[in-house]
């Protein structure tokens, strides 16, 4: 097999909406993911001992409670194939922090393996990729998606790379099941304008984007941790122009109207929480991908 090295990138939410419940237990939901810098770099290398994960972050399980390891595994079941690989996991995404890092691990792993084992149908991966979790699917493409259903049911839009972003993480983990859990329907009535923030990213048009972020989940991680709006009131404060917690936090991202303001939150932020990154949305992942490396 090859030796290969590619980036798992991170996402935010532009917007997530409740709908409702469903019958299987997980909540209807409407959601605008869109692809950003920050990532993980996954690397590949044969291993003739048969399917490890590793990790740089102690704290990260290396067996079937990773979900790198588990989508290895399921693609090997699907392709065939015994999981002669080692695969090392160099975290920069906080752990259960809103971005979605282990769901693009995930999808990361897949790609990556469906390379190495030249094994390409795409409607198997999309299953398998649906199979491991809700973000999954979106993470083989990235860029910028609608997620309809648990979030599963994956529509490409067009992208709007470039947009500069600030992403604080307080220093905590949030589960997402438990989020969920405690969201009351009677707090989720405002609507997110779906058809307008598709104009605006259509556009291009980030002030309008920051019109329309929404995330029906901010109430109930905020009351659990008011740190969160101290986050977006101190971001407000260094003068970004909109703000939003990303999925179920606690990551809060906001929107850069130019360098100054970089610095200022770099400057008054950096030594207050344990996460903080200026970084910028991206397009769709693809072959050509930066940062992929094949020996």
């Amino acid at each position: 097999m090859k030796f290969l090295t590619i980036k798992a990138p991170a996402k935010i939410n532009l917007v997530l909406e409740i709908k409702g419940r469903r019958p299987d237990g997980y909540h209807e939901i409407r959601t605008i993911m869109h692809t950003v810098a920050l990532s993980d770099t996954l690397t590949f290398s044969p291993r003739a001992g048969g399917l490890q994960v590793t990790c740089n972050r102690p704290e990260v399980p290396a067996g079937e409670e990773n979900l790198v390891y588990r989508a290895a595994s399921l693609l090997a079941k699907e392709a065939r194939l015994q999981p002669r690989v080692h695969i090392h996991i160099h975290k920069r995404i906080p752990l259960a922090a809103g971005l979605g890092g282990g769901s693009s691990d995930a999808a990361a792993t897949l790609r990556g393996l469906s390379e190495i084992w030249n094994w390409h149908k795409a409607s198997k991966l999309s299953a398998v990729a649906k199979a491991l979790g809700s973000d999954v699917p979106f993470f083989l493409k990235g860029g910028c998606a609608l997620g309809l259903g648990r979030g599963d049911r994956i529509y490409t839009w067009p992208t709007v790379s470039g947009i500069p972003l600030a992403l604080i993480n307080p220093g905590f983990p949030l589960a997402t099941a438990e989020v969920y859990k405690k969201t009351s329907l009677r707090l989720t009535r405002k609507k997110a304008c779906i058809n307008i923030m598709r104009r605006a990213i259509s556009e291009k048009n980030v002030a309008k984007i920051g019109r329309n972020l929404l995330n029906h989940l901010e109430t109930v991680s905020i009351k659990q941790h008011p740190v969160i709006a101290q986050i977006k009131d101190e971001l407000l404060a260094c003068g970004v122009s909109a703000v939003l917690m990303s999925g179920s936090g606690p990551t809060v991202f906001g929107l850069l109207p130019g360098p100054a303001v970089a610095g200022r939150i770099i400057r008054r932020l950096s030594s207050r929480y344990a996460g903080v990154w200026i970084t910028r949305t991206i397009g769709t992942i693809n072959q050509d991908e930066p940062g992929k490396e094949r020996r």
